[in-house]
């Protein structure tokens, strides 16, 4: 049975670096590799295959992509910004924006603890099957959404 996850993309410290707006040419939709901490081997992150995964903007404060987790975490701490998100996973989009800015706002559908969550700088931020859903209805309403 499948878990449901919140994970933002992008960071705010120590200087904000948000994903760019037209994410998809720049990250890629086949092989999409979603990265993650915490930044230390003996602490693997909690999202393992087969489960699911909103992808929540940081800075720009919207959700822009659902998928499923394809693979188990790999340790890869020499790749870019391996020093903090060393963990690698497969993922498979299924459902996106192509513009980061189309995607509805985080904060007016996930719930007030997963944000927080999120806010306070955790790698992830599980969430109900029922808010999950909630997350991805708005997304699939969202303007030029593509969804497989």
């Amino acid at each position: 049975m499948p878990q449901y996850w919140l994970k933002p993309v992008g960071h705010t410290q120590p200087t904000p670096s948000p994903i760019p707006d037209d994410w998809a040419p720049e990250r890629g939709l086949d092989g999409f590799e979603l990265t993650t901490g915490p930044a230390n081997v003996q602490d693997p992150p909690q999202m393992r295959r087969g489960d699911r995964v909103l992808l929540h903007a940081v800075v720009l404060g919207r959700a822009f992509a659902e998928g499923e987790i394809l693979g188990e975490a790999s340790w890869q701490p020499h790749r870019p910004d391996g020093d903090r998100w060393p963990w690698v996973y497969p993922c498979r989009i299924e459902t996106w924006v192509p513009l980061v800015k189309d995607g509805p706002r985080t904060t007016d559908f996930a719930p007030e603890q997963a944000v927080d969550r999120i806010q306070a700088g955790w790698e992830c931020a599980r969430l109900s099957e029922v808010q999950y859903r909630g997350l991805l209805g708005a997304l699939l309403a969202a303007p030029g959404v593509h969804a497989v």
